[in-house]
């Protein structure tokens, strides 16, 4: 097999896109997260996620439709270099869009009496020149309380962490309150372990595979044993015989238009192939929950991502039981591999 490795997936804990079913998440309310450092440089901001036990997430998307359409991606926090948190009600610039009109409505109201008030009992030169004014004050006040209460309202709450696991875990109750809230009976867990699913899904050649779900996505628990494309037409470019670990493809045959994988399934890109490491614990352990309740035997397992690297590779997913590590590679596109599925959110 002609491999070369590229990148530790160490190396890409924190980003992730970490595609979630819509069911999982009740979207209720979103916070504005503004990680701030250890070190003192630029903070990066987004929408609090989740909190795991020893870090965050925060994702990419303050939109309710991209999480219907699994349209977002989350970056993932050490608690360990984080100084403080800050968050801040979805939509400061509608609080005080709302705080100023309903303080021009009560001040316009205030205004317009205490004028016609002004114009009764001032003579009409006085209140030409200066009536006018003295009338608008109300309005003037009025809008400006307003628009002070609403940035107040939408005003930012700092959680102080200084990279301490002891401030972290005291704090967990509080920054839970902003994150996204789960819905525990949907099904999809976030725990860091595969659950096994009530589904199963066929191949056109009629051969069925189990279904696991990890994290909001949906995998076949075996490779791939399929002879023929989506549309039935003969798959040319693959092993003769299935052995234990399924059926191995070139990438050409992963990236064919007549698609590999049962309708509403698709080869992971490598995007996926990450997010399924992190939700599993990045370096801490998930390689021995792949050997657990993903591979199919043998010490050492790798699988094609529908990714491209250049013209003459593409990106894989390597798990080495013998040394415990898990790995990109850039395989050449010749190689033939197992392929896993995904199922399209």
């Amino acid at each position: 097999m002609k491999t070369k490795l590229l990148i530790p997936m160490l190396l890409l804990v924190t980003i992730q896109a970490l595609k979630a079913q819509s069911d999982s998440i009740i979207l209720q309310k979103f916070y504005h997260t503004w990680i701030i450092p250890e070190k003192g440089s630029k903070g990066k901001s987004g929408v609090l996620y989740q909190i795991k036990d020893s870090s965050v997430l925060v994702s990419n998307s303050p939109n309710r439709q991209d999480y219907y359409n699994n349209n977002f991606y989350t970056t993932q926090f050490d608690i360990r270099e984080i100084k403080a948190i800050k968050v801040r009600r979805q939509g400061q610039g509608f609080a005080v869009l709302v705080g100023g009109l309903s303080g021009a409505v009560v001040g316009g109201f205030i205004s317009a009496a205490y004028m016609d008030h002004l114009e009764k009992t001032m003579n009409p030169f006085g209140f030409a020149f200066g009536g006018f004014m003295q009338g608008i004050l109300p309005f003037i006040v009025s809008t400006g309380i307003g628009i002070g209460i609403g940035a107040i309202l939408s005003s930012k709450i700092t959680i102080p962490i200084q990279g301490s696991q002891g401030q972290f875990n005291a704090r967990k109750k509080k920054l839970n309150e902003y994150a996204l809230t789960r819905n525990t009976n949907s099904g999809f867990g976030l725990d860091g372990n595969f659950k096994t699913f009530r589904d199963s899904v066929v191949d056109v050649d009629g051969k069925a595979y189990h279904t696991i779900v990890l994290g909001g996505q949906v995998w076949m628990a075996e490779n791939l044993r399929v002879t023929r494309f989506r549309d039935g037409s003969r798959i040319e470019e693959t092993s003769e015989e299935a052995d234990a670990t399924g059926r191995k493809y070139s990438w050409n045959v992963v990236k064919d238009s007549r698609k590999l994988c049962p309708t509403g399934w698709h080869v992971p890109s490598m995007t996926e192939w990450t997010s399924l490491y992190n939700s599993l614990g990045g370096e801490n352990g998930a390689s021995d929950k792949i050997q657990e309740s993903f591979m199919t035997g043998g010490t050492a397992s790798q699988w094609w991502s529908s990714t491209e690297w250049d013209q003459g590779k593409a990106k894989s997913f390597y798990v080495n039981m013998a040394t415990r590590s898990v790995m990109l590679t850039s395989t050449a596109k010749t190689t033939e591999l197992p392929v896993r599925c995904l199922r399209d959110n």
